[in-house]
């Protein structure tokens, strides 16, 4: 593939070029796309490009929007030397840089970078507490995603007259990390998050119900793995109102006890619940806590191991769930006949129990089978 790349240099208008996934593309090629001047779109991600990374290498690409260098094992820092060189890729809104190996001072260096609106840095072995204070000049940041970059402790906000720079940021993904619970209180910080990704951290506790209240536009939260045990008290889990946008949470593999239900049942656009493998094993299928969420479209509660049978009453409620999933309990007896009610119904699994009788009428579905 990299025979003959110095011809592109006669295609003084391309404005996309995709040479991803090849394996024999090394840094060599570099000199031969700095004359592709007119390119908006560079991906380079899962190539040989390797050792330490320049900014200056891709000065001459004036118009590129976005550079996807996903994967190409980079290490060390991000080097960027001369301010007045760099900023001529002053267009780039687009960086992605994940599954390298930049350690934590590439976050320094990308301050000379302030167009950018979404930077993929996940998977770089990068250590230590997180300060956001690194990010603060880049301005127009709306994605973040620092999945897996084994930050520990306190996600350290100081300084809100600086912190108020990343008021456009509306993703932030730090799953696996080793980040503790202090993090939701320092987010409070970040207003404009709709996105916020923060599984597979040492959380401990109960539900941070009180502590997310505050994040009022977020729409999707994923809390999976966070070692949560227990649910909140009343009044904290009454400040879940204030979450009047919040469509999809996820809790899988956290250990809670069945009131959690009724607290989450105070989000008034929940539409999406994931509490996989989220309760003690041997509970009984929570079906009065479910009646409060009429407004669900995905239901996930498998590997729970619910025992016993399901109440008749347990599916009268969901007018519009479009997905259910029971798989992996230990439910025995009749399937309630409230299945038959669900009419929007799109997928269903019981697989795993030892339920009998009939399921919905495919003829009676609102969607096809």
């Amino acid at each position: 593939m990299k025979t003959g790349l110095e011809r592109l240099s006669s295609l003084k208008k391309l404005e996309v070029l995709d040479l991803s996934s090849n394996d024999d593309i090394d840094n060599d090629v570099l000199p031969s796309l700095m004359t592709l001047t007119s390119l908006k779109i560079l991906d380079l991600s899962d190539t040989s490009l390797n050792g330490n990374f320049s900014v200056n290498e891709f000065a001459a690409l004036e118009n590129l929007e976005m550079l996807d260098l996903t994967g190409c094992s980079f290490n060390g820092a991000f080097e960027i030397e001369g301010f007045e060189r760099v900023s001529v890729l002053r267009k780039l809104k687009t960086l992605n840089l994940a599954d390298n190996e930049f350690d934590e001072s590439v976050i320094t260096s990308l301050k000379t970078l302030p167009s950018l609106t979404n930077l993929d840095l996940s998977h770089n072995p990068m250590s230590g507490p997180f300060s956001a204070q690194e990010f603060a000049p880049l301005e127009n940041l709306e994605m973040l995603d620092l999945t897996g970059c084994s930050f520990n402790g306190a996600f350290e906000i100081q300084g809100s007259e600086r912190v108020s720079l990343l008021r456009k940021l509306k993703t932030l993904n730090l799953g696996s990390n080793g980040f503790n619970e202090s993090v939701i209180t320092s987010l409070n910080r970040l207003p404009s998050l709709t996105n916020l990704d923060l599984s597979g951290n040492y959380f401990t506790g109960p539900f941070p119900a009180q502590e997310l209240s505050h994040l009022t536009n977020l729409e999707e939260l994923d809390l999976s793995f966070a070692q949560l045990n227990d649910t909140p008290n009343i009044q904290a889990c009454k400040t879940l109102s204030r979450l009047k946008r919040l469509e999809s949470i996820a809790l899988p593999s956290n250990n809670f006890n069945k009131s959690i239900i009724s607290c989450l049942s105070l989000l008034p656009s929940l539409k999406i619940l994931d509490l996989t493998y989220s309760f003690p094993w041997g509970s009984s299928f929570p079906a009065q806590e479910f009646l409060n969420l009429p407004d669900l479209e995905v239901l996930l509660l498998s590997s729970n191991g619910f025992s016993g049978t399901i109440p008749m009453e347990a599916f009268a409620s969901f007018s519009h769930l479009e997905l259910l999933d029971l798989s992996d309990n230990n439910l025995v007896g009749s399937i309630p006949s409230s299945i038959q009610s669900l009419s929007s119904l799109r997928a269903l699994s019981f697989a795993n129990n030892e339920l009998n009788g009939s399921l919905p009428d495919p003829g009676l579905c609102g969607h096809d089978p």
